[in-house]
């Protein structure tokens, strides 16, 4: 998605900003993130329940946090997302 092979010199370069823009169209970087975040949920949820990434994904870890500022965890961006998309 970022990279694009140029065939004249058979090797790959970053896209530059203007390419991405004509690609993604008005769509940021943090709704595309955001959409394939959803997609990623999505797949997890139709895969066979004894595969390995689902148990992970449904895991519900015990254990502590730091004390300090609680980090984003990953599932709470996607719940972020999925609220945004709701309203």
């Amino acid at each position: 998605m970022g990279e694009l092979k140029e065939m004249k010199i058979e090797s790959w370069r970053k896209r530059y900003n203007e390419e991405l823009i004509k690609l993604f169209g008005d769509l940021d970087i943090l709704s595309y993130i955001g959409i394939r975040r959803m997609n990623w949920i999505d797949q997890v949820n139709r895969m066979d329940s004894k595969r390995n990434v689902n148990q992970v994904f449904h895991n519900n870890s015990q254990g502590s946090r730091l004390s300090r500022r609680p980090r984003n965890r990953w599932w709470n961006c996607a719940e972020t997302d999925i609220n945004r998309c709701k309203n």
